[in-house]
């Protein structure tokens, strides 16, 4: 069978979500697709149940991968991927049923190198838009041939940053050899960054095509220490952009996206862990970082501000309340908000068997 799309699934000791993501990837209204399974090392029941969808649909291919990350589980899969296409799913997440079809018509259609759909909350359902993107600016963006500052210009750098967003031309990723930072947390951003700087045409449509779960407990919404990696994620971004002649191009928006991000990280860390994550900030801008701090314009006050009260090691009254609703909002979402939702989710489960 021809193989039209390759749906990468990295996993590790999601045995309760597996069988969904797995489901919404096999019953799919377009068959000609390989699920690249790889599973990460995972101690809970999903290698069975891995092994079970593989001896039951052929389309389902499963490496085990006991070493590294999430990027390092997709890297993985992508040396040997089949299909035209890529596409990358969580194994906690679910898609819509017309992911693939729905993407690779459009993608087919526009000659495109990236297809940029929609993630939503699972509460929500997915909304398709039937109408053709060509005939509705509203429902769609097409870009052809942009240059590097053009895209800066359009902020295609700093929009729909995660890999699972978006349908991708495999040749793209292996003649430019773009693959997943290893070992580290947040590799999603450099991806994209490559990826967008090199494709020529991209496609961005409005459907509502991904179900992304954040679970209680996860490490993308704790409060720990794989905060600090952010700082290094920039300096991968930054050494990329200086390798392929681009940064100049990109500098200005490269650094209010850095800045911005490294001051939401500082509010979203635990009170224990600001003081570390202060110094490391520090220690990580340059006199080029503190130039576009004092004098650009296009710095924004607030940010401008921060940084000004983190170097000297005090904060306004405006920033210390910022930062302390981020801990009340924290505790609201560990007493409140994420009891609530299991018992949705639970509610929904119930009735499902009944």
């Amino acid at each position: 069978m021809n193989c039209h799309i390759s749906i990468i699934i990295p996993i590790y000791n999601v045995e309760k979500y597996l069988r969904q993501c797995l489901d919404s990837c096999l019953t799919q209204t377009m068959k000609e697709i390989e699920v690249i399974c790889v599973d990460n090392g995972s101690t809970d029941g999903s290698p069975g149940i891995l092994k079970d969808y593989a001896a039951r649909d052929d389309r389902v291919i499963v490496f085990h991968h006991p070493e590294g990350r999430q990027g390092n589980a997709r890297n993985a899969g992508l040396m040997h991927v089949r299909g035209k296409y890529t596409l990358f799913v969580d194994s906690d997440d679910w898609i819509h049923k017309e992911t693939c079809q729905r993407t690779f018509e459009l993608a087919e259609q526009h000659h495109a190198d990236l297809c940029v759909y929609r993630l939503v909350r699972p509460w929500k359902k997915c909304k398709i838009v039937r109408d053709k993107p060509a005939r509705c600016k509203n429902i769609s963006r097409f870009f052809s041939d942009l240059t590097v500052a053009g895209k800066c210009s359009e902020k295609l750098f700093i929009q729909d940053v995660a890999a699972c967003s978006k349908l991708i031309r495999t040749d793209l990723l292996r003649k430019h050899d773009i693959t997943f930072p290893q070992g580290v947390v947040y590799e999603d951003m450099p991806f994209h960054w490559n990826i967008i700087r090199i494709a020529r045409h991209i496609l961005y449509i409005t459907d509502e095509l991904y179900y992304h779960r954040q679970r209680s407990g996860s490490t993308m919404g704790s409060r720990g220490k794989h905060h600090f990696n952010i700082i290094a994620i920039y300096d991968l971004i930054r050494q990329d952009l200086e390798a392929s002649g681009c940064y100049d191009d990109c500098r200005q928006l490269f650094l209010n996206d850095k800045l911005a991000a490294f001051r939401r990280h500082y509010r979203e860390i635990s009170p224990q862990l600001r003081p570390e994550m202060r110094e490391r900030i520090l220690e990580s801008l340059t006199v080029s970082d503190w130039e576009y701090i004092w004098n650009d314009s296009a710095m924004k006050e607030r940010h401008r501000r921060f940084y000004m009260e983190l170097k000297n090691g005090s904060f306004s009254l405006h920033n210390l309340c910022w930062i302390a609703f981020a801990d009340f909002w924290q505790l609201c979402e560990s007493h409140v908000l994420w009891p609530a939702k299991s018992l949705w989710e639970f509610d929904r489960s119930a009735q499902k068997t009944s």
